[in-house]
């Protein structure tokens, strides 16, 4: 999947690297603060900048990858508006190469006709095996599960469990009620299906990133409203969760002029996307509406909401939502765990074999699935 011209650290280097992230692995790292929230904070050596293996890898870059999405084909709301083709033409610019890291994974296909689950299988004899159901990021019109695959791979691995990557239908040619459907219809496949796919029913979790993050959170209200509990817990990494007020632009320390750049350029096309999505995703619904904006989901949520983990990049407009939403969990919760990763900025897991967090991530989500 990766371009040979793009940039990437020897083997020698990504794995010091990674060990450098995280020498050891352990609950004891995660420190519990003053907002009930156990934190780990991945320093490195540098600090007050973007890390470098980003900076070498983006400067490098030669082109995307930008795949099919079988359930946005299937999907038919109206397309023409100018807000809706602009969502289309950004979709067209999205993608990122990474490398698969993983050994002893089958891939397989399972469609359920409004979404489709790619299911990433470590082969194993175990029959009750942990499961994550993941949602891509994208801004709910672009990215396809493609841009996760290899970081599921690696998480499946770690976790010696299954984890199901859903294509779901994408805006404009879907909205909120139609993609929030055929989400909900993925946990409720795999949750309905265990035994014949080898899922224990009592380990399914639910991740995404960025909007992936959101749509997983509504799938956690979604199931503690039905009183069904389907999700036994919930990772949301950098998620976008108000998709209604406009983010803060960051103060950023001096750094390299190319790195100013491109944490800047993440961060306008996330506050650009807001003007976009109102005009193409809402529906009937209010953009504060707690299934577009899950940061104001009620207190009941809240206080229902399984146990949850956030994780945060240092470089995004997106990681006060993060922690507030950590911090509202963490009012009747003991166990929400938020992890900070110093030098990163939004979309880090896209890189997988590239950027060692990705892989530092991975290891921590199967742990956090195994206790």
């Amino acid at each position: 999947m990766k371009n040979n011209q793009d940039w990437a650290p020897t083997t020698a280097e990504y794995y010091h690297r990674l060990k450098q992230i995280s020498p050891n692995y352990s609950v004891a790292n995660f420190k519990r603060n003053d907002d009930n929230i156990l934190v780990n904070k991945k320093s490195l050596a540098v600090e007050d900048t973007l890390d470098s293996y980003t900076i070498n890898f983006d400067k490098s870059r030669h082109g995307h990858h930008v795949a099919r999405s079988l359930a946005t084909e299937r999907a038919n709301n109206d397309a023409s508006s100018a807000e809706a083709q602009k969502a289309l033409a950004e979709r067209e610019t999205n993608g990122c190469y990474d490398l698969d890291l993983s050994y002893n994974i089958v891939k397989s296909e399972i469609d359920i006709k409004d979404a489709v689950l790619y299911q990433y299988d470590f082969q194993n004899d175990v029959e009750k095996k942990p499961a994550f159901i993941y949602f891509h990021g994208g801004n709910f019109y672009g990215n396809t599960p493609d841009n996760t695959e290899n970081f599921g791979k690696k998480l499946a691995e770690l976790m010696e469990g299954e984890v199901f990557n859903v294509d779901y239908p994408r805006t404009p040619e879907a909205d909120v009620d139609t993609l929030t459907s055929a989400a909900w219809h993925a946990v409720e496949y795999v949750a309905t299906h265990a035994e014949e796919i080898h899922v224990d029913p009592a380990r399914i979790f639910v991740t995404g990133d960025s909007a992936g993050g959101n749509i997983a959170a509504v799938m956690t209200n979604l199931d503690t409203e039905k009183e069904i509990g389907y999700i036994a817990g919930q990772v949301l990494i950098y998620p976008m969760l108000d998709v209604e007020t406009v983010p803060t632009k960051q103060k950023l320390p001096a750094m390299e002029e190319f790195a100013t750049k491109l944490i800047e350029d993440m961060d306008d096309e996330n506050i650009e996307s807001l003007k976009t999505l109102k005009a193409i995703y809402p529906g009937s619904h209010e953009m504060s509406d707690a299934i577009i904006s899950p940061i104001n989901s009620s207190e009941e949520d809240f206080a229902k909401a399984p146990r949850t983990m956030v994780v945060a990049a240092e470089y995004d407009c997106l990681t006060p939502q993060g922690y507030t939403y950590a911090k509202s969990v963490a009012e009747t919760h003991d166990d929400v765990d938020y992890i900070w990763y110093a030098g990163m900025m939004h979309g880090f897991v896209t890189r997988m074999g590239i950027i060692p967090q990705a892989e530092d991530l991975a290891r921590e989500m199967a742990l956090w699935a195994k206790r």
